[in-house]
């Protein structure tokens, strides 16, 4: 009994053994048996290229650049005269273009139309009154001139030195001559009235400075405007300016002013480099 137990045992390691033996001669003899390598010869690579000469040539160099475009021309339009808003321009909207002297707003001007027909009026009876005046004054100085000649006449050589010198003192008076200037300086206030009425008057049509386009809008139809009151924004569409930041390596494409200020670009160079700054 115990003979035969002990065989499986000796069956169960000898045969794991005898398995990695064989296996064993089995890659001993691959390995001697392999095929050499074969040699092969090596050739050299060179690779074609084409010989140019190099020439100077000018070309032009494109830099793309971040900027920030606004306008050379920016207003906030604002009234003149107080009054309502009658019309409106149809493009006077946030995007809107309008052209130089579009009637952008209307301001009810009846007022300043009757006002200038006022200082019309009063300019008018200046002038007539000035007129009288230079009547009146050419009536006295004839008669200033009678009462002299009868004065001499009827006295003595020292009464009409005595009443030249009394004429002398008082003929500016007696010719009313300040009458005539003051009638002189109301026709001139009246025509300055009139002119100031007139352009009220032209202020009620609020016009376009320049090209532009509509920033934004602050009013409508039916509102009181009053001076000062801000009406609409405009920026000019005829000339921008262009604020741009270029890295520094692309400076060198850049004609800048040389130190006598001779060449360079129609624009402002700002070099900044850290706390260090150029212009």
């Amino acid at each position: 009994m115990s003979d035969r137990r002990l065989l499986p045992r000796i069956a169960r390691v000898l045969l794991p053994l005898l398995v990695l033996g064989c296996a064993a001669g089995v890659a001993v003899w691959f390995i001697k048996t392999k095929p050499a390598p074969k040699k092969k010869k090596h050739q050299e690579s060179a690779s074609v290229v084409e010989l140019l000469v190099a020439t100077t040539a000018a070309h032009k160099v494109t830099v793309e650049a971040m900027g920030v475009v606004t306008p050379v021309e920016d207003v906030v339009l604002q009234s003149e005269v107080t009054g309502l808003i009658v019309w409106k321009h149809p493009n006077l909207v946030a995007g809107g273009l309008v052209r130089q002297g579009d009637t952008l707003l209307r301001v009810d001007a009846r007022n300043y139309e009757a006002a200038v027909k006022q200082q019309q009026a009063a300019f008018e009876k200046a002038k007539v009154d000035y007129q009288l005046e230079l009547s009146r004054s050419e009536v006295a100085a004839e008669e200033w001139e009678m009462m002299g000649r009868q004065k001499s006449e009827v006295r003595g050589q020292q009464s009409e030195v005595g009443s030249r010198a009394v004429g002398k003192r008082s003929r500016a008076l007696a010719l009313r001559e300040p009458q005539l200037r003051a009638a002189e300086v109301a026709v001139q206030a009246a025509s300055n009235a009139l002119v100031r009425a007139e352009l009220d008057v032209e202020r009620t049509h609020i016009t376009a400075p320049f090209n532009a386009v509509v920033l934004d809008e602050f009013v409508d139809r039916g509102q009181l405007v009053s001076p000062q009151t801000r009406l609409a924004e405009l920026a000019g569409t005829d000339a921008f300016r262009i604020e741009a930041s270029l890295p520094v390596r692309d400076l060198q494409w850049m004609t800048r002013p040389d130190d006598q200020g001779a060449g360079g670009p129609s624009a402002t160079v700002l070099h900044d480099i850290g706390t260090d700054a150029s212009q």
